[in-house]
């Protein structure tokens, strides 16, 4: 079998985890026994373990090995058992560059040539590794996941990428040949119409690249990487050279096409004379270099792992004592006199020829990863979580633009714009209310903020809109001000719908639904006690509802009758697209809590089928635009579905380190894309790149 984790598969954030439906703990007096685990897909006993007593939890997904090595699925039967003869069933493509479907070809679904582009925080959230800077004061920066943007002096752009790679280094921007290197081992230009792939891919990663250029025009280049890697620009092709080691290699400048320097893995350093490179090691621990600069081939500096700067002086290689032992990563000077370097918990180090001083770069403790300047004009500096600070001469400040608050829930106005809505936590840790509005021209938090965290949020228009949470939060927008409405109910709110501004619907725990005709909130009767979680409908006379354990319920006008759906699904959302054409999903309780796998029902009219296959994690958003045509948030992945497959989309352009609760919810633009909102401030819209 092909090395992969099943517990990574299954990880699922504990806040979607099944809650215990044993009963309440008796008081210390009661000598009642504990309810008995029965085979029934709950966790009877209160022990956080689902039919623990039996073979597996009823309806869950039970993992197996295919014929071809990956890792598929068994579906518990309802008497929690595993039947032997039962297929050891595939996972759908998941865009990860492997053949999970075991048809020979690997990512050919149509949802793995797609893009993500970052609209909030801009220019990302994903770790920042690479950094480019033009005369005209535009810059370029990338990182993890294939993340692209650039800064058009005054704001930033998404880019588009080709690769889901880390990008490590950009080098060449304000000349012909602007290039960047991925952790694939690719190479990647920018031309008019954006980045693209260069014929050309290094075995292992690559780490770094230079460019050297005379009037704009380039004429050599290096890029360097894994196992010794180094390959040659001439103007034409990229070629492999001799390097004569076979340590990782994690930086490389040059002072011409005949003198240059790399370093790497058990500080390795290597020097080009323009016929061949040779090795010198003189320092045999097992630090790593990470960063190479120099003002002429007899001043080079290199940094590292624990504090370690180094200089050449022409001859020798020695260490330079600096004021701190944090990890350094990249190194850019103006010249012998003006040299910077950049590490973690955002360490700026400044050499002025006479001492090393540590300056305050604005950038918190985010760790420090890419440097580059003009000789005459401004630094940059870029690294983790989005950060991307400058020093334009008058002081280093923040480029990073938007909110970062977490995001749970979004809805598109009338009007097109959008409301975001979640929590976002003070100094002391105190959650208070968020809610977000945005376009493409930006994203901003609004003032009018409360303690607590909003759970979901609908607009009826501009002036009209509704957000929810706990403890009977219900908030009402006019256009101007949030206020907090009084309701008859002291429940956890979870889901907010309407048709127009005076029919508006709040659901939460305990089967309490609230209704506002305009004017009052009034208590609606349902047939059904558990927590509710999703609401969506046609019209006030087509309403689905959904929650716990299976429960849906659909209103006529009328009355509320409750739909059986014969399953156990914790359902969390819901998206109606006719009245033969519902979608319900949410998570499938697994054995454990925190085991519990995504789910999705679909109403056809008369009953509701269940739609097979491994999503690892549960179901928090649906957005559909037909039956064949549909949508899903999943924390770590978006789903869709194309009539008869769901498929995971590409995650090309996020970083797969923050991506657990990345894709929170979503809902689609008014050119019927989806956009997508999760953690730290995170929107995102999925380009198709069809």
């Amino acid at each position: 079998m092909k090395a992969r984790s099943w517990a990574v598969w299954l990880a699922a954030p504990a806040a979607l985890a099944a809650a215990c439906e044993g009963s309440s703990a008796p008081p210390a007096t009661d000598t009642t026994e504990p309810p008995v685990e029965v085979c029934n897909g709950r966790d009877d006993d209160g022990d956080g373990a689902c039919d623990e007593t039996f073979e597996c939890c009823a309806g869950s997904l039970v993992p197996c090995e295919t014929a071809c090595g990956e890792t598929g699925w068994r579906r518990c039967t309802s008497d929690c058992r595993v039947a032997a003869e039962d297929e050891c069933r595939l996972p759908a493509e998941a865009c990860n560059g492997e053949d999970d479907d075991c048809d020979g070809e690997v990512d050919e679904a149509p949802e793995c040539r797609g893009r993500w582009l970052w609209l909030n925080p801009l220019p990302t959230w994903a770790h920042l590794q690479a950094v480019s800077l033009a005369p005209d004061g535009t810059a370029l920066v990338g990182g993890a996941g294939g993340v692209f943007a650039r800064w058009d002096g005054t704001q930033w752009q998404a880019m588009t990428s080709p690769t889901t790679a880390d990008i490590r280094g950009i080098a060449g921007h304000g000349t012909d040949f602007t290039v960047a290197v991925a952790a694939d081992g690719s190479i990647l230009r920018l031309g008019p119409s954006g980045w693209i792939a260069m014929p050309v891919r290094a075995p292992g990663g690559l780490h770094a690249v230079w460019v050297h250029a005379r009037g704009g025009t380039a004429d050599f280049a290096l890029a360097v990487g894994q196992r010794g890697t180094i390959l040659r620009w001439n103007g034409a092709n990229w070629a492999t050279m001799t390097s004569g080691t076979a340590e990782d290699l994690w930086a490389v400048w040059g002072a011409g096409p005949d003198e240059a320097f790399a370093a790497g893995a058990h500080r390795t350093l290597l020097h080009w004379d323009g016929t061949g490179w040779s090795v010198d090691q003189p320092f045999t621990d097992q630090g790593w270099l990470e960063g190479i600069w120099g003002s002429a081939g007899d001043d080079v500096y290199a940094v590292g792992r624990d504090g370690w700067v180094l200089h050449f002086d022409g001859a020798t290689w020695q260490r330079r004592s600096v004021p701190t032992t944090n990890d350094l990563w990249d190194v850019w000077g103006r010249g012998a006199d003006d040299v910077w370097v950049a590490g973690d918990s955002g360490t700026l180090l400044h050499w002025n020829g006479a001492a090393w001083t540590a300056v305050d770069a604005a950038a918190g403790t985010a760790g420090l990863r890419g440097l580059a300047g003009l000789a005459s004009g401004e630094l940059w500096a870029v690294g983790q979580h989005g950060t991307v600070v400058r020093d334009d001469g008058s002081g280093w400040a923040s480029l990073t633009r938007g909110p970062t608050d977490d995001l749970e829930a979004i809805v598109r106005t009338p009007g097109g714009e959008f409301l975001a809505a979640g929590s976002h936590a003070d100094s002391a840790l105190n959650l208070w209310t968020s809610v977000l509005s945005g376009s493409d021209a930006g994203w901003l938090a609004e003032p009018d903020t409360t303690p607590g965290r909003i759970h979901d949020i609908w607009a009826a228009a501009g002036d009209a809109a509704w957000a929810v949470g706990p403890a009977g939060l219900v908030r009402r927008y006019d256009g101007a001000h949030w206020t907090t409405e009084t309701v008859p109910a002291h429940v956890d709110f979870h889901a907010v719908w309407g048709t127009a501004a005076d029919h508006v619907l709040v659901a939460g725990d305990a089967g309490t639904l609230l209704r506002w005709d305009g004017a009052a909130w009034s208590r609606v009767d349902l047939p059904v006690e558990e927590d509710l979680y999703a609401i969506d409908g046609l019209d006030a006379g087509d309403v689905w509802i959904a929650g716990d354990a299976g429960t849906i319920v659909h209103g006529d006008g009328a009355g509320w009758l409750a739909r059986a759906t014969g399953t156990r699904i914790h359902f969390r959302a819901l998206a109606a697209v006719s009245p033969t054409c519902v979608f319900a999903a949410g998570e499938q309780p697994g054995t454990r809590t925190g085991t519990g796998t995504g789910a999705v029902v679909r109403w056809d009219g008369s009953r509701w089928i269940r739609d097979e296959g491994l999503f690892p994690t549960p179901w928090t958003g649906l957005a559909a635009l037909s039956p064949t045509d549909a949508y899903a948030a999943a924390g770590s992945a978006v789903w869709h579905f194309d009539g008869l497959l769901w498929t995971a989309l590409a995650p090309t352009g996020v970083d797969r380190a923050f991506t657990a609760r990345l894709f929170q919810n979503l809902t689609l633009d008014a050119a019927r894309r989806v956009v997508t909102v999760g953690h730290h401030g995170a929107v995102l819209r999925w380009d198709p790149g069809l």
